[in-house]
């Protein structure tokens, strides 16, 4: 496990083109049939799901020292991944980036986004027009996947940071540095005492999940 009770581990890989369609199509049938029903069409976001559910399972069965195979995952009502038995972890992806939480204690969330010239659509919406503007909707998206919870509750979200307010409850933020031109936001139930940053080349992480059966 986690050496630290309060420990985050972030896998980051980074996919620009989509995966062919054999291997999305492999990929794809190791899920849960409830989520293949969910994954989508489009290439590339399909692509981004199934790495994202790989580096999880990479992450997540480093953490606890023992396999863990995509049929295992189940979702809950907001959405969010779990896999009983095993830590509470969160996935993001946004432009050519995917990342996978992992906390050993308590609950979890992260989120990424990436900054362009013109306003993201997410950060338009929000007004969140500026890189500052972006981190803070990107921390506050990161406490609404950590409580399991949807958009639609993104108003009673408050705070900034590393502390947050949600559900009557505090939550501790962390922001881990990725890449220039990236937000990275995580947020747990239990303070963070370190985050470590680990980078995952996609290919690698993709050949080790295609190899399970």
């Amino acid at each position: 496990m986690i050496a630290d009770a309060n420990e985050v581990i972030v896998a980051c890989a980074r996919l620009p083109q989509p995966l062919q369609a054999a291997t999305r199509a492999a990929l794809r049938a190791q899920l849960p049939y409830g989520r293949q029903l969910q994954l989508g069409s489009e290439p590339l976001r399909q692509s981004h799901s199934l790495l994202g559910v790989a580096l999880a399972c990479e992450l997540l069965a480093r953490v606890a020292r023992r396999p863990l195979r995509a049929s295992q995952l189940r979702y809950g009502a907001g959405g969010k991944p779990y896999a009983p038995g095993f830590p509470d972890f969160s996935i993001a992806h946004a432009g050519d980036w995917v990342v996978c939480a992992v906390a050993n204690r308590g609950a979890i969330g992260v989120d990424i986004e990436v900054i362009r010239s013109a306003d993201m659509s997410v950060a338009s919406t929000a007004g969140a027009s500026t890189p500052g503007a972006l981190a803070h909707w990107s921390g506050r998206e990161a406490t609404l996947k950590a409580a399991g919870a949807t958009l639609d509750e993104m108003a009673r979200v408050q705070g900034g940071g590393t502390h947050w307010r949600f559900r009557a409850r505090r939550w501790y933020g962390h922001a881990p540095r990725l890449a220039p031109g990236t937000v990275l936001r995580v947020v747990s139930s239990l303070p963070i005492a370190r985050c470590r940053l680990l980078r995952r080349p996609a290919e690698r992480v993709i050949a080790r999940q295609q190899a399970q059966r």
